[in-house]
């Protein structure tokens, strides 16, 4: 990959030398022979197995409705009470409220996808260490895009 950078910004200098708008030229001739390359080397994924068709009530329950609206309604709670407190300050109840709501749902969610939905949202089995480290690391790499107070 960095070969490819390299050779990029090479070539895009030495054309900007001559003509600037070929930089852009030539990156775009190169990404249409990519393309069509890839049509050709790219080979077509594995099929998948036919499988029975679901009625229309089997793909409703599939959805998992309870553990989506369960979800979402714990995230954007918490969410808003992490974003409000600073506008409006914690002494304001609606903050505490919301940040309540949204940590006590987290665990119905759990309970929901673990126990009731036949067709859980999130696959538990393939959480596993390495998938543990890589959330590490992108919640680390968020947790410095904080707000600097004046």
């Amino acid at each position: 990959m960095t070969v490819g950078a390299v050779v990029g910004a090479v070539f895009a200098g030495l054309f900007a030398l001559t003509w600037w708008p070929w930089t852009f030229w030539s990156t775009s001739i190169v990404l249409a022979i990519i393309a069509v390359a890839g049509i050709y080397i790219i080979p077509d994924p594995p099929r998948k197995p036919e499988v029975a068709r679901k009625s229309l009530r089997e793909k409703i329950i599939a959805c998992d409705f309870p553990g989506a609206v369960t979800g979402i309604t714990a995230l954007v709670l918490f969410n808003f009470a992490w974003n409000q407190a600073p506008i409006v300050g914690w002494q304001k109840a609606y903050v505490y409220v919301c940040l309540i709501i949204g940590v006590l749902l987290v665990p119905v969610f759990f309970y929901i996808e673990l126990k009731v939905a036949p067709e859980p949202l999130l696959a538990f089995n393939a959480l596993n260490t390495d998938v543990g480290f890589v959330l590490a690391c992108v919640a680390c790499g968020w947790s410095c895009f904080g707000q600097r107070q004046p």
